[in-house]
């Protein structure tokens, strides 16, 4: 995968973009980081859900992202936050990030 900073102007609930060798296929990249007994809250990536569910133009026309992934530095979800991962139509998955190396 090749990462890129995503140029959109002001925070709009995107950090990262992706592109897969191979598949050409583009990830969308959401971190936060927090206190590890921070529960994570919907609020808290809804503006990444609205923001990666659109079209964006490359240099071979325009494209849609296939995955989502959220590093975070706590395993603390609230129960709505849990849920706005299920049934996506763009697959999101979470990944723990251990802060204490940072």
């Amino acid at each position: 995968m090749t990462g890129m900073a995503v140029p959109l102007g002001p925070d709009v609930g995107i950090d990262l973009m992706a592109q897969e060798h191979g598949s050409g296929d583009y990830w969308t990249i959401q971190c936060k980081f927090h206190d590890p007994a921070h529960a994570l809250q919907k609020s808290d990536i809804d503006s990444f859900f609205t923001a990666s569910s659109r079209c964006f133009e490359t240099a071979d026309g325009e494209r849609g992202f296939s995955q989502r992934l959220i590093v975070t530095t706590t395993d603390k979800w609230s129960k709505h936050a849990e849920q706005a991962l299920e049934n996506q139509t763009i697959p999101a998955t979470r990944l723990l990030s251990d802060s204490s190396s940072s």
